[in-house]
């Protein structure tokens, strides 16, 4: 304001130094816009580039510059119309601009304040809620209700910024105020000292709404990521023997059939889709003083290893129903985990690319464990006479150890954000489930890839044993896997750069279209070309970072739009079900292959005929690939790029700051 009784006109009508190509106050032309038009302020509230006060001498009272950006923002080329008097289009354009302006200047400042300027007047206007006025502000009493002495807001230029938020209050002569936190207490004390009057007074209020300011999500620290991510190395050495060496030691070593094994797999997995939503659900809704992730993947990690001890060092003469029962309580315990991790893991970062870099963290160290249960069976397999059970013997051992250790350190290091509200308990909504299924394109989208990924993949990997063996002649499969999984751990900054210059979707295409490509190459190779084919393993576990690490992230991102459909956080459900679409496509995987084996003849013991080697190959190399390429026309349909993306999350954001 000019003058503390009359506030500013708001520049209207056609000679406005604010229209298209005006020359401004500082010389500078405005841009020819057409719709809202966006420039720097000429007269910043902030600077970019405040110089540093001198220092203030005290041990309390300490000094530090305030540095920001003040920007302008007009409605339209014609500035008497108000944004109720635009078009429903113009409206959106402004709300459009007011986004991308937050998008645009939040990864640099802690705090985007978007204002109308025209508030000012009309509180002024009013004088219902005016406390004091000058020439350069004006102060009101706040629209909530906070019972704390002295609380005003202020509106105008002279703002001040605490740790990344507005300081709502003004002093009058003699008044001094501010926050203090006590550790320990969740409201923050407003503490007043009125020297006039020689009294104090305190009074609680709120904090922040925790989603408005950016102290509530700050960048991760590296230490944190990596202790989350140290998790999937031990789980990734369960997954791969499971699909590999659990097959041919029990139909192999054990006597069982081709056919019972596969039924038993697929069993043991379906029954693993049923227990999956529960865990979501009870994870979601656990409020304990450890929190609601870390008591159910202490409970996981302990069934597995108790699982993985049973199944994979079986007495002798065990039979069918051994194998199930072991085979489903070991299968229920990484579902513990891995549904628990997954959640944990999205709650971590709201923000699309830190989700990227969590889930590639994840990856490296998902790789790393496949490395390593590769280069156990190498060595393992190398010695003479080894078999399929000492193999299983080496990895409980490396389980039993590192399992506990990766836990223990993740539970120490990586936080877990506090739960919102709970809400009454009620039965898991089914009808809620698939109507949100409906209405949510990119959670529809990247569940059925999903389905159809695991299914094809888990198909040709529980008969690359038997591949390998009978087709190629390779001497030691788990030094292939070795090269495998190396090159899988350097693709992985690749997938991640890739996404981020792309998007997730397309990096995803593109790997599975690399898997396509080479199982198409692996059905021509016949006896002795162990090196075309440990190349095409090679090339195939380049891809296998985007496969693994790009559906998690997006998965994330997709259970954003469910919470803006339903209103409801519910990340412990979307990622049960994602664990219920990827067991059921390892479950569809698991049983088809070996009972299509069984179907065509072929002997697990050993296989010489043609016609069983013929239909091992087409089994192993073109069914998968039609299947993928299903998959891979699907995922170009996904539509959640970064930039709607950021729309989405800041629209979740303005509805949690109204609600809180």
């Amino acid at each position: 304001m000019s003058d503390p009784s009359t506030p500013h006109a708001t520049p209207t009508g056609a000679g406005s130094h604010l229209c298209p190509g005006k020359a401004r106050a500082q010389g500078e032309a405005n841009p020819d816009y057409r719709g809202p038009g966006v420039f720097d302020n000429d007269f910043p509230a902030l600077w970019a580039d405040a110089p540093m006060p001198d220092d203030a001498g005290d041990p309390l009272f300490q000094v530090a510059p305030a540095r920001g950006v003040s920007r302008v923002i007009c409605f339209s080329p014609d500035h008497a119309l108000t944004l109720p008097e635009l078009a429903p289009a113009g409206r959106r354009a402004v709300v459009e601009a007011w986004c991308l302006q937050a998008a645009e200047l939040g990864p640099a400042w802690p705090w985007v304040q978007v204002f109308e300027k025209d508030l000012a007047a009309r509180e002024w206007s009013a004088q219902e809620r005016v406390v004091c006025a000058s020439a350069h502000w004006l102060a009101v009493v706040p629209w909530c209700c906070v019972q704390a002495p002295g609380r005003v807001d202020l509106i105008g230029e002279h703002t001040d910024y605490i740790d990344g938020f507005v300081l709502p209050c003004a002093m009058a002569p003699h008044l001094r105020c501010g926050p203090w936190h006590s550790p320990g207490q969740t409201p923050i004390t407003a503490f007043i000292d009125d020297w006039s009057n020689k009294r104090e007074s305190q009074a609680s209020a709120p904090h922040p709404p925790q989603h408005m300011t950016q102290q509530s999500n700050p960048a991760m620290s590296r230490r944190s990521i990596w202790a989350f991510g140290l998790v999937a190395l031990p789980l990734s050495t369960i997954g791969l023997p499971l699909t590999i060496y659990l097959a041919p030691f029990y139909s192999g070593e054990m006597g069982l059939s081709l056919a019972a094994v596969g039924t038993a797999m697929m069993l043991a997995r379906l029954l693993d889709v049923i227990v999956d939503p529960f865990i979501g659900v009870a994870s979601d809704r656990l409020r304990s003083r450890f929190g609601r992730r870390r008591p159910f993947l202490v409970v996981g990690a302990l069934v597995v290893i108790l699982g993985m001890v049973q199944l994979f060092n079986p007495p002798k003469g065990v039979g069918l129903v051994y194998f199930l029962g072991w085979l489903a309580v070991m299968y229920a315990g990484f579902s513990v985990v891995q549904v628990t991790h997954r959640a944990w893991g999205a709650e971590l970062s709201p923000h699309y690319h830190e989700r990227t870099h969590i889930s590639s963290v994840r990856q490296f160290f998902s790789t790393a464990g496949l490395i390593v249960s590769t280069l156990v069976p190498a060595l393992v397999l190398s010695q003479q006479g080894a078999k399929s059970a000492d193999v299983l013997t080496s990895l409980i051992w490396m389980m039993a150890i590192v399992l506990p250790l990766t836990v223990v350190l993740n539970l120490y290091f990586t936080p877990e954000p506090e739960p919102g509200p709970l809400l009454p308990r009620q039965p898991i909504d089914w009808k809620g489930l698939r109507r949100a299924l409906k209405r949510n394109g990119p959670l529809r989208c990247i569940l059925l890839v999903l389905f159809i990924g695991f299914s094809a993949e888990t198909f040709r990997q529980t008969l690359t044993v038997f591949y390998a063996r009978d087709v190629i002649g390779v001497p030691n499969l788990g030094l292939i896997y070795v090269y495998f999984f190396v090159s899988a751990f350097l693709g992985v900054p690749f997938w991640r750069w890739f996404a981020k210059h792309t998007s997730k979707h397309h990096g995803l295409a593109a790997g599975l279209a690399i898997a396509i490509v080479t199982n198409l190459c692996l059905y021509f190779l016949g006896k002795g070309d162990v090196a075309l084919f440990t190349t095409m393993f090679i090339i195939k576990g380049f891809c296998f970072g985007a496969l693994d690490l790009l559906p998690a992230a997006m998965m994330a991102d997709a259970a954003d739009v469910d919470t803006a459909i339903t209103r409801k956080s519910r990340l412990g459900m979307l990622f049960a079900v994602m664990g219920v679409v990827t067991n059921l496509g390892q479950a569809v995987g698991q049983g088809v292959s070996l009972n299509a084996l069984s179907w065509v003849g072929y002997r697990a013991a050993g296989e010489t005929s043609e016609a069983a080697l013929s239909s091992l190959r087409a089994l192993y190399a073109l069914v998968p690939s039609a299947v993928l390429l299903v998959a891979l026309v699907i995922i170009m349909r996904y539509g959640l790029d970064a930039t709607r993306h950021e729309r989405l999350r800041l629209k979740l954001q303005r509805r949690a700051a109204a609600a809180g």
